[in-house]
Formats: C-alpha cells, structure tokens, sequence
C-alpha cells in the first residue's frame, strides 16, 4: 500500500491540487486493500519448495461468479478462462530460478483481484570439500591451523547453514543473509588449535539445506569426505608408574618402567651417571644399584627427564634385651623393625612361627618403627623359626608386595623331666634275679643321669642294675644347666615261688584230668546200652512214634484248641478280614474304593451265614460305587496325562473322547487347535517348543451345551552350561583341623524346583540340597560345602554334580552334568602310630622311625654316638637302651621312642611254665584216647 501525505497550501491553486491528489491516493489504498482482503481466490498449496529441474502443481480456485481467471507466469501460463471455477499451474520441468506465478480472476460485480504464489527453487551442492589453509602434513600441539570448507553450486543461499564436526560432535556453523537465488559457491573457515587428545581426530564439514516446512523432510545435506590429523606432541612420562622415589627390598630385584606418551614414538633413555646410559623402557635395579637415576623420552618435538631416587627397604627381627638360649616359662619380646618405605602408608607386619601364623590379627605400624611380639616359650618350641614378613597394606584384592626378615631359630632350654613310666617308684626285685632300673630324662640341654646308692656312692649311668645287695632307697638325679630332677625308687626284696607254684598246678590239673576221664567212661557205657522208658505214654495216640529197643511204639499227640483262628478273604475292589475268637464278638472289616463297613455280631454257625451275606451285599455296594464313580470321572483322556520336554524338542499330546459332542479343541500359546467337530481325537503338536510356561487346555462342548476342560502339565526342562566347583577365599594347600569351604555354580538350568546338587568325594555322596523356587525359566544357583579335611584326605578327589529329578515322565537316567574333579592337597604333621616300641637286638630287625607326613619329613635321632637323618637303624648296630626318634616338618614334630634289648635275656620262668603246660597237655591228650578206646570198643549205638 502507498502512503500519501499533505501540507496547508499557500494558495488555491496549491489547495485544490493537493486535494487531488489526496483523492486519488486514498481511492488506491481502498481498492487495493479490498482486492487483497476481500479477493475471492485460493491457492491449493500456498506456498511451494521445488528441487530445480522436478515438476510442480498449483490449484486456484474461486467460489464467485467471474467474467474469467487464468494464471500468469513464465513458465506453464494458463490462459483466461471464463467457464471453470479451478485452474491448475503445471510446469513439467522447472528452470526459471525467480519465477513469480500470478493467479487472478475478473469478478462480476468488482474489479481483477489477484494471488500471488511464492515458489522457492532450490539445488543441492555438487560438492563439499574441506581442507587445511596453507598447511600439509603432521601439525603440532599447540599451534593454530585454519580448516576451510568449499561448497559448490548451491542454491538459494539464503537458507545454506555450514556446519563444523570433530567426529560426532557439532563445533560451529555459519548462516548466510544473501537474497540470489540462482547457484553459488561458498566457502567457510575454522581456527582450530589441536592438542595431543586430537591426535587421529576426523573433522568434516556438512552444507544443509533449511527450505522451511514446505521444504522436504528431514534437511538436504551434503557432507565432506572426513579429514584425518596428525598431531605431533613432546613426551609425557607416566609418573605413576615410575614415582620419583622407588624402595627396593634388599634382596629382591625391582623392574623400573619409563612409559612415555609421545607421537612420534619417543626414545627412552635411562641415565645412571655421567657416562652410563642405557637405552631401554625397563631398568632392573638391585642393592648396587645408584642411590639416583634418571629417564629421559625424546623425540623430534621435544623431551622430557624424570628423575628417580632408589631407596633400599631393609627389614630385620631380633630380640628385645637379650641374647643367647631362651628358658621355658620366662616371657621375651621379639621385635621386628622397617626401614625406608614409604612415610604416606601404613604396613602390615605379620608374624610367623614355622608356617604357622602366630596370631590371625595383622598389626599395622608406620614407616621405620617396630612391631613386637611377646613369647613365652615351651620346650615344644626348641628349633622353632620365627620371621616377620612387612608389605604395604592390600588394596581390594590386590595381593600386597612383602618383605620377609631372615628367620631367627631359637633354642630353648628347660629342667629334665624323668620318664616316670619306665622309673616307677617302688621296684621289686626277685632275690636271684637282677633288674635294669633305666632313668631316662628329657630336657635341654641334654641332662647328665646320676644314680645315688647312699651317703657317699655315686654312679653316673642311665642304667642302674639292683641286686640283693642293693641298698633299700635309691635315686636317680637328672641335672643340665637350667635346673636338676630327682626320682626317688624303692627297691623291694621278694622271693620267687612261681616256678614251685608252676608245679603244683600241673600235678593238680593231671590228677583231676585222670579222674574225669575215668567217670565220663561209666556215663558213656551206661547211656548207650541201658533201657529206655517213656513217661505218660498212651499207645491210643495216632501221631508219631520213637525207637525203644528196637520197636515201634506210638506217643499221644493231643489236638490243639481253637482259641484263635484268623479268617481272610479278597475280591476285586475290596478286602475282608474277619477275626474269630472263643465266646468273644467277631469282627467284619470290609475296605473297598468308596466305602467302608463295620458290624459286630456274635459269635456262631448262625452269624457266619450273615457274615456270607454281608459280603455279597458289599460286593453289590462296590459295584454300584463303582459305575457311579466312572460315571462322574472326566469325558476327556489325554495321552500322555502330563508331559516332560527338553526346551526345543517337540511334543506331542493326544486328546480323545467317547461321547457325542459340538465340538472339541486346544488352548494353547504354541500349537493351538482349533475347534473341531467330527473328529473324537485331536493332537496339540509343536516342533520346536520354546514357551517356558506354557499351560494347554483341551476342552470339549457336550450336546447339553456344557463344556468340559483338561488341562495338561507340561514341564519343560533344561540342562545346565556347565557346572563348576572352586574353593571360596582360598587357594594352595589345605592344613589338616582347619575347615575350607568349596563352591559349586551351575550355569542356566531349569527348571530349579527339580534341581538336586550333590557333593561327592571320590564315589562317595557327601551331602547333596534341593530348591524349592517355582520360577521355571532358567537361573544361576550356588551351593557351597564346608569340608574339614584330615590326612587320609591328601590327594582326594571332591566334585559336583547337578541332577534333574522331572519323575516318571522324565528322561531315565536322569540328566546329570558334572564339574571337573577338584584336587585337595592337605599339608599334615608328623604322628607316629605308637609312642614307644621294643627291639630285641637283631641282624634282620629295624628301627624303623618313618611316618607320613605332608611335607616330607627330617628325621633326628637322639642318644646316638654318631648324629643320623636316616629313619630307619640296624638294631644288631646299637647297644641295649632307648632310643628316641623325632621327625619333624613345618607344620610339627612327634617322637617314638625305641627301646633296644638284649636277645640273651634270663627267660628261666617263662620256659619252666611253657614246658610245664605242654607236658600237661600231652598227658591229657594221652588219656583221653586210652579210655576212649578201651570203653568203646563193644559199645552198640
């Protein structure tokens, strides 16, 4: 619309042409602003996005009666038409980049309006390429380079947006403002200023097209080819993994490692003084090496040196105001001691007694001071080895680096103890036959044994040989240093009548022999050939008979009495049991399917006939309780009546009837069934079934317009991936006494409530668990053992295994997956079957002192005048004595002590009762057969 404006004239003439004008501007305005308004056109659609070359369709079309309308344009004019109400621009192939099509219509009763269509032609680039501005090849950290993006023959560039990507991520974009609508060509920049994280980046740039909502869907866009840098940058060492001061622990090599970051690759260098280098990523340091060093990574944009300190760690154990052998009963201090580790961080010091840890509590301590460890020896602890072990405090469960003190053995002395078992205190002495008193005394040092016979006689030896004329008290003195022992004895004088005794038992026992022999010689003749007499015969019986002289007599059997006869009958269905008992009431029981009756009569012929009727009467009730039951038992049979299927197999299930019916079928998520009605048996069928929970139903529609369902159990099962077993927080060797928990997993099984997981040791069954969960889709389970092994353990065999148990319908055997056998080391101390054991002094016999034990043991033997490791002796080798036998290993020692003894020793007694007993036993044997024969040689049996 134009706008008019006017001043006050000067004259008439001015006035009146101002008028005018102001007229006719105002008679513009409202018939421009009344076609615009009021035009009677619509354009179908209002606007159009065209891609340059495609064709396009505009309907205009009026409601009004008009004198005619047509389209004006350069391309696809349509000429006045005055008998249509819609006109349609159609171009085929549009060229004219600011073509400007008009729409106009000559109404009846008004003047030519007119539309206006805005039509947008528009092309995508031909091409969109990036590259670097005066610049090829590697760049360098942290310096800036210009990216340019050249984008060819677009069109209209008004709507053009340049975008800017390092790899998925937008980085900048450019709009532009000009209004040409024909082809150009743009072309963009970036600053960009690469670090060493850009190094292998990819940047790309995207020309889009944004035409608005009429524009198509989503954006044109156009993207360059992506533009792969190379960043150079200098060195960067990982000082984490090489710390500016690293401890060594004295006697262990550490392996330094200089990691550092560069492109290109950079060199390491390691230097130890002014003349020794060392070109290598690792340096492997000892107790020699420099206390300083350095590592230099070069390359072609710079280098960067890291210096190092070497500090070495030093642990050391002792005791705590005291040297030399340890006393039992008396309370020391060890004390361990860390030098150089690292002042931020605590250590864990652990002590150790053999193998064995002296206490479960580690004790924490900071850096170069001491932890110390109160002891009260015993005698058991004589040789044993004591050692700290130090190390940084263990992150998760990442094991921490330790450093052990050498081992410190100590000895410790304690105050003989005699062997009162082998020197009682009261002794007695047959007169006429010596006796060894031996006086044997443990301790440490090695006790000296001394035999005290009066005031003034003393007798240094552990054995002490007691006559007559040994006095009445004696004793035995063990001393060392530590301290002394004495064991009073008594020497008690008797005399020895058992080898009188001896005889006069075998004269007795041959004299009472003698006179048996001879009475059972009488019993015997008289027994087999006298007269027999029977008491209470009564020849009238009728039931057996028995020799007497040589005939043959009946004997009277009299009839038992009826007090308790028990009766029983069966038939088909049911069970009758009636008890018959003398003048007592009888008892009828009757037990069938669907009934059960009990009556009670008296006891007679009478009452036995009821008892017959009774029964046909209950035979009558079976058979009608059973028509009625079948009757009301279900018109469908499935066959199988519940299935088991492995997951993915196929099943198949028949469902049949007897009766007339509309229709019958299966429900079912898999293999449904559909109605059917002249077939009395149909079959649910599935090939691959994969529905854990599935639920089938077949189901019948009777004549009465009842229906009737069965519904099949269908259990669908799974074996497991695999089934593993481990042992849980532990690793290595298992000690004996201590308990040790082992872990089975079994990987997706299903379903779990059939699940039994058993425990074996070798083939025995150790224990085995069941699971009660109802969720029928596959899990994870685990199930632990707690095991206590002992010695006879060492080298078993533990594993598990998983059992499905889906019953009869099941798969027999059933499913079993087992883990591999786990085997158990168990680490045990010595333990000898017996404490002592006497040797009669042979070529061919041994002292054999040799045990199982894991680990093997070391043997010591004491009292020997030559020290042996060996476990077994010669005991044609050794003197008469003990001989005491220790065989240790780290877990514990046990002794055996063997006593030795001359094979010449005085047997006098014993044989006198051996040859006494033999001429005894051949005087009875003697006898025997004489009588025998003499008595028996008429005799008639």
């Amino acid at each position: 619309m134009q706008k008019c404006s006017f001043s006050l004239p000067t004259s008439f003439r001015d006035l009146y042409m101002r008028l005018t004008l102001l007229g006719f501007c105002f008679l513009y305005s409202s018939i421009v602003t009344g076609a615009q308004s009021e035009c009677p056109l619509q354009l179908d659609p209002q606007r159009v996005v065209v891609r340059y070359g495609d064709s396009v369709a505009v309907n205009c079309s009026t409601s009004v009666l008009h004198k005619g309308m047509g389209w004006e344009a350069d391309e696809g004019k349509v000429p006045m038409t005055k008998d249509q109400n819609l006109i349609t621009w159609r171009v085929s192939n549009l060229t004219e980049w600011d073509i400007k099509p008009i729409c106009y219509v000559n109404p009846n009763d008004r003047g030519q309006c007119v539309v206006v269509l805005p039509v947008t032609v528009y092309k995508t680039p031909d091409s969109v390429f990036i590259s670097t501005v005066y610049h090829r090849g590697p760049m360098m950290e942290g310096q800036q380079y210009e990216l340019q993006c050249d984008v060819h023959n677009v069109a209209p560039v008004q709507y053009l947006t340049v975008k800017w990507y390092k790899g998925q991520t937008l980085l900048h974009q450019t709009n532009f403002t000009d209004t040409i609508k024909t082809p150009v060509n743009e072309t963009v920049t970036l600053l960009i200023g690469p670090d060493r994280a850009d190094d292998g980046a990819q940047y790309r740039c995207e020309a889009e097209l944004d035409l608005g909502a009429e524009g198509p869907q989503p954006h044109p866009t156009n993207s360059s080819k992506p533009l792969s840098i190379a960043v150079y940058y200098k060195p960067i060492i990982n000082e984490t993994k090489l710390p500016s001061v690293v401890r060594v622990f004295r006697g262990y090599a550490e392996v330094l490692v200089c990691e550092a970051e560069g492109n290109p690759k950079p060199i390491i260098r390691w230097s130890f003084s002014s003349n020794d280098n060392k070109n290598n990523e690792t340096l492997t340091i000892t107790e020699s090496t420099p206390e300083n060093v350095s590592c230099t990574a070069s390359n072609i944009v710079g280098s960067t040196t890291r210096h190092v300190k070497v500090s070495i760690q030093d642990i050391s154990i002792s005791f705590v105001n005291h040297k030399g052998e340890l006393i039992v009963g008396t309370q020391y201090e060890l004390q361990c001691i860390i030098r150089n580790v690292d002042p931020s961080k605590s250590v864990v010091v652990r002590w150790y007694k053999l193998s064995q840890t002296s206490s479960p509590d580690t004790n924490k301590t900071l850096v170069s001071s001491a932890s110390n460890l109160q002891i009260s020896p015993s005698k058991t602890d004589d040789g044993a080895q004591y050692w700290c072990e130090a190390g940084l405090e263990a992150v998760g469960t990442q094991p921490y680096p330790t450093l052990s003190s050498e081992r410190l053995n100590i000895t410790v002395h304690y105050k003989p103890i005699i062997n009162e078992l082998k020197l009682p205190s009261t002794v007695p002495v047959f007169r006429g036959y010596p006796e060894v008193l031996v006086c044997e005394a443990e301790g440490n040092p090695k006790p000296t044994i001394l035999w005290s016979l009066g005031a003034n006689e003393i007798k240094k030896s552990e054995t002490l040989i007691i006559t007559e004329s040994t006095p009445e008290n004696v004793s035995c003195i063990a001393n060392n240093s530590v301290d002394s022992t004495t064991r009073h004895v008594k020497v008690v004088l008797k005399e020895d009548y058992l080898p009188l005794i001896a005889g006069l038992i075998a004269v007795i026992v041959a004299f009472i022999s003698v006179i048996f022999i001879f009475i059972y010689s009488i019993y015997y003749k008289t027994a087999k050939m006298g007269h027999y007499s029977l008491k209470d015969a009564k020849p009238s019986a009728q039931n057996g008979n028995v020799a007497q002289n040589g005939k043959h007599n009946p004997i009277p059997m009299k009839k038992l009495s009826q007090s308790s006869i028990l009766f029983g009958c069966g038939f088909a269905g049911q069970s009758l049991i009636w008890r018959q008992r003398q003048r007592r009431p009888l008892y009828l029981f009757a037990r069938f399917n669907r009934a059960c009756v009990r009556s009670m009569l008296p006891s007679n012929t009478y009452n036995m006939l009821h008892c017959f009727c009774g029964l046909v009467y209950l035979s009558a009730l079976l058979a009608f309780a059973t028509l009625t039951g079948a009757q009301s038992e279900s018109l469908l049979q499935l066959d199988p009546q519940r299935v088991v299927v492995r997951y993915g197999d196929s099943v198949e299930v028949n469902c049949s009837t007897s009766v007339l019916h509309k229709g019958m079928g299966w429900e079912a998520s898999q293999g449904g069934v559909s109605m059917t009605r002249n077939q009395s048996l149909i079959t649910w069928r599935v090939s691959e079934l994969t529905e854990w929970d599935i639920k089938p139903v077949c189901y019948i529609n009777l004549i009465d317009s009842n229906q009737s369902l069965v519904h099949l159990p269908v259990t669908i099962y799974k074996t497991p991936d695999s089934v593993f077993i481990s042992t849980v927080n532990h690793r290595g060797p298992m000690t004996e006494g201590q308990q040790y928990e082992l872990q089975c997993d079994v990987h997706n099984v299903a379903p779990v409530q059939n699940l039994t997981v058993k425990w074996y040791k070798g083939q025995t069954l150790l224990n085995q668990t069941t699971f009660t969960d109802t969720i029928k889709t596959p899990v994870n389970k685990t199930v632990t053992l707690l095991i206590g092994p002992d010695r006879a353990d060492d080298g078993a065999q533990y594993w598990c295994e998983a059992e499905l148990d889906l019953g009869a319908e099941g798969p027999q055997r059933h499913p079993t997956n087992s883990s591999k056998p786990f085997n158990v080391e168990v680490y045990y101390k010595p333990k000898h079957s017996s404490s002592t054991e006497t040797i009669i002094q042979d070529d061919k016999v041994m002292l054999d002192c040799t045990v199982k034990a894991n680990p093997a043991s070391t043997y010591t033997w004491d009292h020997l005048k030559e020290k042996s490791s060996s476990p077994v002796l010669k005991s044609s080798a050794l003197s008469p004595g003990n001989y005491t036998c220790t065989a240790t290993n780290t877990l514990g020692r046990d002794s055996k002590v063997f006593i030795v003894k001359s094979k010449y020793t005085d047997r006098t007694t014993f044989w006198a009762i051996v040859l006494t007993g033999v001429v005894v036993a051949v005087a009875l044997i003697a006898a025997y057969l004489i009588f025998k024969f003499r008595f028996s040689k008429n005799s008639v049996i």
